[in-house]
């Protein structure tokens, strides 16, 4: 095994990374990166040094996070506020990156933090706090929201829309608000839109009461189908927390022979759906008569009611709805 080079030849690998030739430059580069920590002063002195060619610094500073991404994070938020225009979009995307990853919380959580100061920053000008916003898209929800929430209302017509193409539509918070003070949306695909983002977080009591809300809503909506079909979301967001909590509403819904039932509908039943549900599901069965496809989606949720719920045929239940029902005896006989 060859010995680590010394000082001078550190010096020398530094210096490759301005070569003209590619190659040249990757080679000495993967090189440095073998050397880990010794090549860490030499790489960040590089990227700061305003005097030396911008492919070398971003060379240098690409190889500084292969190396040492705490070491890198610092260079780059200087670079990105620097006089050289392609080291501050190599440098961003560095931060985008590094704040992605997983295997380095701190390092990514100091990503962030300057990610965050940077694009907050007017003096830093539009193109770039635009690319900063880029970087921003690809974090989760959660982690962005705050910053885009906060640049949707910037002084920069340029970033402000930008970061309104990002920004929610509806205000975070706003199913704890209309669960509370009962004052649902104008449009149900408002409530719709704020369950798709929030509903696997919001407190199961506020799911509840929502569906108690909108139930009394959609007796005198004009647009009442659309509204029975949030109710369905909600039921559906109840029951991928396993909640019961407004099971008597999924199984009286499912009692309303005079009204289909769409597709959240049944979805919350077959995760939650008891033996309570069993008669409503059987006489469904029974009346899609000829319809193969709806009796196929009744015959599924009656037999994962029923394997949930450890039933069999001998079963009171069973026997009870049987004698109600006798058309239905070919569904409870399946196996």
């Amino acid at each position: 095994m060859s010995p680590a080079p010394g000082s001078s030849a550190l010096d020398a690998l530094v210096v490759q990374l301005a070569a003209p030739d590619p190659i040249v430059r990757e080679s000495a580069a993967a090189r440095l990166t073998v050397q880990g920590a010794r090549a860490v002063p030499l790489l960040r002195d590089l990227v700061v040094a305003s005097d030396k060619p911008a492919v070398a610094r971003a060379v240098a500073l690409r190889t500084l996070g292969d190396i040492d991404r705490p070491a890198a994070v610092d260079a780059a938020a200087g670079a990105v506020a620097g006089s050289d225009v392609a080291l501050a979009r190599a440098a961003i995307d560095l931060l985008g990156d590094v704040a992605l990853q997983t295997d380095d919380r701190s390092a990514a959580d100091s990503a962030l933090e300057q990610i965050a100061r940077l694009v907050l920053e007017p003096s830093l000008g539009d193109p770039r706090r635009l690319a900063l916003i880029e970087a921003i898209d690809q974090l989760p929800d959660a982690v962005k929201a705050p910053l885009i929430d906060a640049l949707a209302a910037d002084p920069s017509p340029a970033v402000a829309a930008r970061a309104g193409l990002e920004a929610p539509t509806v205000p975070r918070g706003a199913l704890v608000r209309w669960s509370d003070d009962g004052h649902l949306p104008l449009e149900a695909d408002t409530l719709t839109q704020a369950l798709a983002r929030d509903g696997a977080r919001a407190p199961i009591t506020v799911l509840q009461h929502l569906i108690v809300r909108v139930r009394a809503h959609e007796r005198t909506a004009v647009d009442a189908e659309a509204w029975r079909q949030a109710r369905g979301r909600l039921h559906e967001a109840l029951a991928q927390r396993g909640s019961r909590l407004a099971l008597y509403d999924l199984r009286e819904t499912l009692e309303d022979r005079s009204r289909s039932v769409d597709e959240a509908f049944l979805a919350a039943a077959h995760a939650i759906g008891d033996v309570t549900c069993l008669e409503a599901v059987a006489v469904r069965w029974i009346q899609a008569g000829d319809d193969d496809s709806l009796r196929d989606r009744f015959d599924r949720l009656f037999h994962a009611i029923v394997t949930r719920e450890r039933l069999r045929r001998r079963s009171p239940a069973i026997v009870t709805l049987l004698k109600r029902h006798p058309a239905a005896v070919p569904l409870a006989a399946r196996k």
